[in-house]
């Protein structure tokens, strides 16, 4: 948590940027005390002093000021969930971290900045797998809740693609977050542990209207 003087920094550049130290600074702040905050926000990489002595705000520094006011455990994650086949078997992976330590579901993974979304999902895919795809296609999205006594485990704004396996190899069968393997995609009632939102997503998948979705699933 960021102190208050840290806060009033990030606000002014929030409508001043670049700004200047003076702009910066209140004039009943003790000089000392508000350069130690001003240095520990470009420490910490939300500041940044350009070369002509003035100071604007970071991309982190900008992300923080969007969410802020929010708190993380009441927002929806964006994650991409990947539906990959292969001579009709699917792609599945036990998730050996929380959330949902123990589960089995999709390959799943976040955008990345810089990246387009076909680049980032082929990147996660084979760092977790070792399977080269093709043929990614984007399905939809939709709100994915789950819920357990009655507290939330997770919640996600899932990205649905689905893509093809070059082959049927597996190079990588498990690492440190998961463990990975072909399910014939007519066994998937027997799947033990698997995510609820698992039929969904590929009843969606399938849809040819895609679109959004809304579920919540109690586990």
């Amino acid at each position: 948590m960021l102190h208050h003087i840290q806060k009033h920094i990030i606000d002014v550049l929030a409508t001043v940027d670049p700004a200047r130290y003076a702009d910066l600074r209140p004039d009943d702040m003790d000089g000392n005390q508000f350069t130690y905050h001003l240095k520990q926000l470009i420490t910490d990489r939300l500041v940044a002093k350009n070369e002509d002595g003035t100071y604007s705000l970071t991309q982190k520094g900008r992300t923080y000021l969007v969410t802020r006011y929010e708190n993380p455990d009441e927002m929806a994650h964006t994650i991409f969930l990947v539906i990959v086949r292969h001579g009709g078997k699917l792609l599945l992976r036990e998730r050996r971290v929380q959330p949902m330590l123990g589960y089995i579901g999709f390959v799943h993974g976040e955008p990345v900045v810089g990246k387009t979304l076909g680049e980032s999902v082929r990147e996660r895919v084979a760092l977790k797998t070792g399977v080269d795809i093709e043929d990614i296609m984007v399905r939809g999205s939709g709100l994915i809740r789950i819920v357990k006594d009655g507290q939330p485990q997770s919640f996600s704004h899932a990205i649905i693609v689905q893509a093809v396996a070059g082959s049927g190899d597996l190079p990588i069968t498990e690492d440190e977050t998961g463990k990975n393997s072909w399910i014939p995609e007519d066994q998937l009632d027997s799947v033990a542990q698997l995510l609820p939102s698992c039929f969904d997503v590929l009843a969606f998948a399938r849809d040819p209207a895609g679109g959004w979705f809304e579920r919540t699933y109690d586990v």
